[in-house]
């Protein structure tokens, strides 16, 4: 009977809360999640005030529902969102971190920085998706990569080919110089695959045009990039999209080969389909889906 009594008492309050989240009543949601939260037991309110193992906080399961509060966390309401994350009742990380990855892609910078004061919350997660989202961005000042981005810890070994090849194409420049330090400083033993990822990026970065990107890939050492592979594709699609200023980085290189290229010593190519990725996209699969995973995520500049 108990048991009884207390679930019915917990669906009342689930419905509560879910009610105020659809009003957007997010002050006396706030009023009424305070309240609830001095009455948990004071283990769950002690783990977070000191900052310990945040699983000793309280599951929301036991008093708000993962729907209702996974509901509040994507409404795009700060106020209702920030509502939800004052107490211990909420795990802003619920659904493999959805909320943070919807917030990215509604380019919600102030949501992201929000969500991850709940420590749980991984800005890697679904392999670094919210990374790249912010990557493609330039409407924020990176406002919301650089929330992102701080909550790496120094010794994380993670793989930031991703935000890297979606920041070139985009034309950030700052996050490409920043995401190339990373891989960089991670780079102690030959990796291939991340080696050609880094390259294709190189191509995207002279697509953009930008000529900064592209002054940061031409910087990195040999066992980071195949400057090789990348610069034949790259000049011909600096060519392709007429940007002067990248094609004479890439020409000062001395690593163009014309002769194979286009057919002379030096000029244009004879025939532009070349520029075509299935040129130079490596034929591996990890590769297509790496590029094809890119132009998904940032739109194609316009030649």
């Amino acid at each position: 009977m108990a048991t009884q009594t207390q679930s019915n008492t917990n669906t009342n309050i689930d419905a509560r809360i879910f009610g105020l989240i659809q009003r957007r009543d997010s002050s006396e949601l706030a009023t009424y999640l305070d309240a609830l939260d001095q009455a948990l037991p004071a283990g769950g309110k002690a783990a977070k005030a000191l900052g310990r193992n945040m699983n000793e906080i309280q599951k929301p399961s036991t008093v708000v529902s993962t729907a209702t509060a996974y509901t509040g966390l994507v409404s795009g309401d700060h106020d209702i969102v920030a509502a939800l994350l004052r107490n211990s009742l909420v795990d802003a990380s619920m659904l493999d971190n959805g909320a943070l990855i919807a917030a990215a892609e509604t380019g919600r910078a102030d949501i992201v920085s929000l969500l991850l004061t709940d420590l749980r919350v991984d800005p890697l997660a679904e392999n670094g998706r919210a990374l790249a989202l912010a990557a493609a961005r330039k409407d924020d000042n990176n406002e919301m990569f650089n929330a992102l981005f701080a909550r790496i810890a120094p010794e994380t070994v993670w793989d930031p080919t991703l935000p890297l090849a979606v920041a070139a194409r985009a034309g950030n420049a700052a996050i490409v110089a920043t995401l190339l330090k990373s891989i960089v400083a991670q780079t102690t033993a030959p990796d291939s695959e991340r080696r050609t990822r880094v390259s294709m990026a190189l191509v995207f970065a002279a697509e953009n045009g930008n000529p900064e990107s592209v002054r940061s890939f031409l910087s990195l050492p040999s066992s980071v990039i195949d400057i090789k592979l990348s610069n034949d594709a790259a000049y011909l699609i600096a060519f392709k999209y007429a940007n002067a200023e990248v094609m004479q980085l890439l020409l000062d290189t001395n690593l163009i080969n014309h002769a194979e290229l286009f057919g002379k010593s030096v000029g244009p190519p004879i025939d532009l389909a070349i520029a075509d990725p299935a040129f130079w996209v490596p034929k591996a699969s990890g590769a297509l889906k790496f590029y094809s995973t890119v132009c998904n995520l940032v739109a194609p500049v316009a030649p």
